[in-house]
């Protein structure tokens, strides 16, 4: 004060200024805060200010009062600030800083006297006191406020939630407790994050704080699917309004929540049944008291065929085809003003004209006192549905006019097996007359109790009565009303009962069989009989086949070959062989070892021909003659090769019997010679008309058995003519020719040695076979002279091999 006067500024002037700086001051009597005033003099285009710079330690709001003494105050407005800037022109405006001895003014301030401290006391005094007695008025009125504020709060029918800018609950109200269950010492200073479901948690606290920053009202509705969490777990729908408010130097946020839970359900119900009603099959109308209708659905546009605006405003009397009779439309009114549902057809006409029914159910609909305000109609189209039941009709008449008329046998039977229909064929075929069988079993009436294969008809009619569709077809014999029997085929079909759906009964429709039961029976035994016989044919086949080669028993019953006289000249290759000294050999045998031992060695020997695909032609004592190349052919050169392989499995074979026959006792096992040719002979029936025998003859099949002769026990022979044919599969050696008896040239023989594939990597030949290659060396038969020529021929070859 004492420097606003030093500066000229009068005592109300000084007085104010010093009263601005001791209020803004003020937070400096808290030890903990500081504050800082700067106060200096301030030349602005030839005038002098006062500069006062405030900076507080935390926002403080000016006074209004502030802005309206000084000349200027930065910032403006009264809003929250940290530093605070303000300047007042000098009395003497024109004088400059150097008119002023500031070090003076400052040990001035500093040294304050008794009369000023005194002033400033008393005028202290007096404003604490203005300053107390204007906060008790303000405490006063603060209080009723508040007391005002909290019955309003209290007694708001929505739930009411204060939260501060940190996102904590600091005020509930009751309707709050109610709402979220939980009560107001619970939610006090929680997160509001507690009254959100949990999947909703995470981004809420950026939601607060975005409102916080907008500090605008706020509304989410229902269709925004806001929620809420109750403390018991429950989702609440919520309507939620929000509000900023400023309490002190903080603004807050209260939230208007109210429970639209039940609100959505019903909604959600009524969109549903409005869908239900949309969507709806059947014509759905409302009309006023007076019959106007005021709404339909698309049903009842698409079954009359008019559109909704043709509709709107008229009475249902538009669609009247005047077929309808009065009494109905008299009824109906009378039924529904009586506020009781009526139920009837109606026989209307489309808008195209066509005519069709309606089953209609119409019912008033009142008012919260019981009056009458509007009707509803559900129609259905039954027009099918009447046309259907007039067929029906129609079809029940011809349907009586049918079975009675029927040349099939017609009854049915309930539940227990009595007869409830007997049609007129019914009766002429078993000789009842209606009344004698209506009502009685068909057991003991035109069903026997047991039929004559002894069959028990009762159970089967029973089973017949109680599953019907399990019988549907059946044979049985019955039983005429003079005792005679017949046969009658059934067709069973189930009837039920239309509003149980369960079984009632059983129509049965016969068909006299007993002519083709009779003929049946006769055809039955005949194919016995035929059975019988054709298992004793296929017997003597069977015993047949064992003297027959199996080519010529199958070509034989297959049709492929006639039984009959006729030969043809075809290229074959015959296999004969031998046991070599079998006389000797069987000397000391006695007849029932060398009958089993014979027995045995052929046997061995068919199944290995018969593996290979032989023709077995005969057995000539010891020796065997069989051929490749009818009746079946694989070709010569495959029937040559079939048939080398087939001699060196025999000779194998007879090498594990000569080692059985051994440990069996035998001395002088039997060994085996094989001859083989290839060429051209005669081949098929040979003989009479009485008997024939199928075989091989001509000069090929002598030369056959000359090699034979001329083979090495345990050996096999063959000529030139099946070496040309083998030799790329079988290792050989070549004999001195020799001349055969009824053969004119000289025959060369070839001894087999083995089958290449045989023979291991030590034995004499080598021998390799591709295509494009082809290598055999006999390495007994290369004298050094030839050794070396064979050398210099594969070094050659290898040479040009090389070089391509």
């Amino acid at each position: 004060m004492k420097l606003a006067e030093m500066l000229g500024f009068d005592q109300i002037n000084a007085t104010k200024i010093a009263t601005f700086i001791s209020e803004l001051c003020r937070p400096s009597q808290n030890p903990d805060i500081e504050n800082v005033l700067d106060i200096g003099l301030m030349a602005e285009q030839r005038n002098l200010f006062l500069h006062l710079n405030f900076s507080f330690d935390q926002p403080i709001r000016p006074l209004a009062v502030i802005s309206d003494f000084f000349d200027t105050v930065s910032p403006e407005g009264c809003r929250p600030t940290r530093l605070l800037s303000a300047t007042k022109l000098l009395p003497d405006h024109n004088s400059s800083t150097t008119d002023y001895p500031l070090n003076e003014i400052q040990t001035m301030i500093a040294l304050p006297s008794r009369d000023e401290l005194m002033r400033s006391l008393t005028n202290k005094n007096v404003e604490l006191a203005a300053e107390v007695e204007e906060r008790q008025r303000t405490e006063l009125a603060l209080r009723d406020s508040e007391s005002r504020i909290q019955t309003v709060l209290e007694g708001a029918p929505d739930a009411l939630v204060i939260i501060n800018c940190f996102g904590k609950i600091t005020f509930v109200n009751t309707q709050a407790e109610n709402t979220f269950g939980y009560s107001r010492e619970e939610m006090l200073g929680e997160p509001i994050e507690m009254l959100i479901p949990k999947d909703q948690r995470k981004d809420h606290p950026e939601k607060v704080q975005s409102f916080f920053r907008a500090g605008v009202n706020q509304k989410i509705s229902p269709a925004a699917n806001f929620e809420a969490l109750t403390k018991d777990g429950n989702i609440l729908a919520i309507d939620v309004k929000l509000n900023p408010i400023q309490t002190g130097q903080e603004t807050q946020v209260i939230a208007s929540v109210r429970d639209v839970t039940e609100q959505k359900r019903a909604q959600e119900a009524i969109k549903k049944l409005s869908q239900v009603v949309e969507q709806s099959p059947v014509s759905v109308a409302i009309t006023d008291k007076k019959g106007v209708i005021e709404y339909v659905n698309p049903s009842f546009c698409t079954v009359t065929g008019y559109s909704l605006e043709e509709i709107l405003g008229k009475t249902p009397r538009f669609l009247s085809s005047g077929k309808t009779p009065k009494y109905v439309y008299e009824n109906m009114w009378t039924t529904i003003l009586e506020g009781k549902a009526w139920k009837g057809n109606f026989h209307n006409r489309r808008k195209n004209g066509e005519e069709y029914w309606e089953s209609a159910t119409i019912a008033p609909i009142a008012d919260d006192f019981g009056e009458i305000t509007h009707f509803v109609s559900v129609k259905e189209d039954i027009t099918e549905r009447m046309r259907m039941e007039e067929a029906v009709r129609e079809s029940e008449v011809k349907y009586r006019e049918l079975v009675e008329n029927a040349s099939s046998i017609i009854l049915k039977l309930d539940q227990w097996g009595n007869i409830t229909f007997f049609n007129e064929y019914a009766q002429e075929f078993f000789g009842f007359s209606e009344e004698e069988v209506l009502g009685r079993s068909a057991v003991g009436t035109i069903v026997p109790e047991e039929e004559s294969t002894g069959r028990n008809l009762n159970e089967l009619l029973e089973n017949i009565s109680l599953n019907p569709d399990e019988y549907a077809s059946n044979e049985n014999e019955n039983t005429r009303k003079d005792g005679s029997r017949v046969w009658v085929n059934w067709t069973n079909k189930s009837l039920f009962d239309e509003d149980t759906g369960k079984i009632i009964g059983t129509l049965c429709v016969g068909l006299d069989i007993t002519e083709q039961r009779k003929a049946q029976d006769e055809r039955d035994i005949a194919a016995k009989e035929l059975d019988e016989r054709n298992k004793e044919l296929g017997s003597l086949s069977t015993k047949l086949s064992k003297y027959l080669s199996p080519q010529v028993y199958a070509s034989i019953f297959s049709g492929a070959r006639d039984v009959k006289l006729s030969t043809e000249r075809k290229k074959l290759t015959v296999f004969f062989s031998d046991i070599k000294n079998f006389t000797q050999t069987t000397d000391d045998l006695q007849p029932e070892d060398l009958t089993a031992l014979l027995n045995r060695y052929f046997t061995e020997m068919s199944k290995i021909a018969l593996e290979y695909g032989a023709t077995i032609d005969k057995f000539i004592g010891d020796a065997m003659l069989m051929f490749f190349g009818d009746p079946q052919t694989l070709g010569v050169k495959e029937d040559a090769k079939a048939c080398i392989n087939m001699a060196v499995a025999m000779q194998r074979r007879m090498a594990q019997l000569d080692g059985e026959w051994r440990a069996l006792g035998y001395e002088k096992p039997f060994r085996m010679r094989i001859g083989v040719n290839t060429g051209y002979c005669n081949v098929g029936n040979f003989g009479s008309e009485d008997r024939m025998d199928y075989t091989i003859i001509g000069g090929e099949v002598n030369l056959a058995a000359r090699l034979e002769a001329q083979a090495d026990p345990g050996g096999i022979l063959m000529s030139y003519e099946t070496f040309a044919l083998v030799n790329d599969i079988v290792a050989t050696e070549s004999r001195a020719p020799i001349t055969v008896k009824g053969i004119r040239r000289e025959v060369r023989p070839y001894s087999i040695l083995g089958l290449y594939d045989n023979l291991d990597s030590d034995s004499r030949f080598i021998r390799s076979e591709e295509e494009g290659i082809r290598l055999q060396l006999d390495l007994e038969k290369l004298t050094s002279a030839k050794r070396d020529l064979a050398v210099q021929e594969l070094e050659k070859a290898l040479a040009r091999l090389k070089s391509l």
